[in-house]
């Protein structure tokens, strides 16, 4: 079969849209090596591919950006050329008729439901993703809870694939660098990640670490981001622990420094409002560290029972999941589990099983 993706994000985007596309192709080629594969490029990418790229299959080409006028209107040439049985997009679909089936990798919709939450040139930006995905044959997205708000907006075939984790963080020995910059004693601090805007909740998860008692010069809690200029929108309680250094901001880290925190740290808290996905608490998992999350269904759908739930909206809700998390010994996750919740081999067959099935439909 031969195969076409959309690899705008192969070298740049947001490092998890990076890291789902490249673990996507890796394991396509690795576990499906009599597909052909070819990859659409941004052009300006042309030097980082010739000095060694690592995309297992053909390159071609596009002038045109942003990504998704690159997708929509920049794919039509390479398709012609290829010839692909089927293409993979990324949040964007071709909108050029071509005979090859179309399969647009959805990671969320959730601007539509919480414009609130982005800003105009964003929303804008995004809706591109709605209207193009008319012109794809059948959509694939990380969660079952995704895939239902999807269907809620986009009158096309949509199948919940899963999501694994990303191979750069769970093959990297993990290295303390971090730990030492910031006094770090393995098993004695509690960690989160997000950035301090209103989805991600991250001046609520501040306060409720203060409000349970533990958290202290000794035992801080550790911030995976910049300590960056919106600390204007933290609570006093906030301020304050930062200035006392009970509240730490590793600025930016890479996934070696990441795998100690999550090894090592007694707990994670993310209490987003909504996910499409949320990797954070299922990467701590697999490194057998619970976490403290919203209670949104996507959370119950990817962690089950690996996780204490709580109301994000309410600081002692999240304060009492805190305390309840620390007295708890961490338990490793089962790996027969594991294998089948969150495996990349498990989401490309999904994926690969779903392109036969429409490319043998169209014939």
């Amino acid at each position: 079969m031969r195969v076409m993706f959309d690899c705008y994000w192969w070298f740049e985007g947001p490092p998890s849209n990076r890291h789902v596309l490249r673990d996507i192709v890796t394991t396509w080629s690795t576990e499906y090596p009599q597909d052909e594969l070819a990859g659409v490029f941004y052009e300006n990418n042309r030097n980082e591919l010739a000095k060694g790229g690592d995309f297992p299959g053909v390159y071609y080409w596009t002038r045109l950006r942003p990504h998704g006028l690159g997708v929509a209107l920049g794919s039509g040439a390479a398709l012609r050329d290829f010839q692909p049985c089927v293409y993979i997009g990324q949040n964007f679909t071709p909108i050029l008729k071509n005979p090859a089936v179309k399969l647009t990798y959805i990671h969320d919709l959730m601007f539509l439901e919480h414009p609130e939450w982005f800003s105009f040139v964003e929303r804008a930006y995004f809706r591109g993703m709605s209207l193009t995905a008319r012109f794809t044959d059948s959509i694939v997205t990380s969660s079952e809870s995704e895939a239902k708000r999807i269907a809620r907006h986009v009158s096309r075939p949509v199948d919940a694939v899963g999501l694994g984790l990303s191979s750069e963080l769970t093959e990297i020995t993990p290295t303390k660098s971090v730990a030492m910059r910031l006094g770090l004693v393995a098993d004695s601090f509690i960690l989160a990640v997000g950035r301090l805007n209103k989805r991600e909740n991250l001046g609520r998860a501040i306060d409720a670490a203060r409000a349970s008692g533990l958290v202290c010069k000794d035992f801080p809690l550790v911030v995976v981001g910049e300590r960056d200029g919106r600390q204007s929108q933290l609570s006093e309680s906030a301020r304050e622990g930062i200035d006392r250094n009970e509240i730490l901001f590793t600025g930016y880290i890479g996934d070696s420094e990441l795998t100690w925190l999550y090894k090592n740290t007694r707990a994670l808290v993310f209490v987003s409002f909504d996910e499409g996905f949320g990797m954070p608490p299922v990467e701590a998992a697999f490194f057998g560290t619970k976490s403290v999350v919203s209670d949104i269904p996507v959370f119950r759908e990817t962690l089950q029972d690996n996780a204490v739930f709580v109301n994000p909206n309410n600081v002692q809700d999240i304060s009492r999941g805190i305390r309840q998390v620390c007295d708890q010994p961490a338990m490793p996750i089962e790996p027969s589990w594991w294998q089948s919740k969150h495996s990349w081999e498990v989401s490309v067959s999904r994926i690969r099983h779903l392109a036969m099935t429409l490319a043998q439909e169209r014939r």
